[in-house]
């Protein structure tokens, strides 16, 4: 891919879209979530995990980051923080906009 079309899918690519207007400059999602999906999706996100770790040199990227739930500007308990006994998970009970199943099926 050339610079230009790198640039150009930085600043017009899917991943800015789906961020929006926000500020956010991280996606935290709970591992408890994820391994929740099903196996199928589960194998798609890996893989593109996987792509994206081979895409950029990691010694030189920090990623030391602890990540702490905040409520009302104090710090509290993580319910989905145990992912070797997660708890019931929040599973829609009717499909999304985008059509997405809800879980389980």
């Amino acid at each position: 891919m050339t610079q230009a079309k790198q640039r150009e899918s930085y600043w017009h690519g899917s991943m800015h879209e789906w961020f929006g207007l926000t500020y956010a400059a991280y996606l935290v999602i709970p591992r408890t979530l994820l391994q929740g999906m099903p196996e199928e999706w589960q194998a798609k996100f890996a893989a593109l995990l996987d792509e994206c770790r081979e895409t950029y040199d990691s010694s030189q990227i920090a990623d030391n980051y602890r990540v702490n739930l905040v409520e009302g500007g104090r710090f509290v308990r993580d319910p989905l923080r145990d992912y070797r006994h997660p708890p019931a998970l929040p599973y829609r009970e009717s499909p999304s906009e985008n059509g997405v199943p809800a879980l389980p099926a």
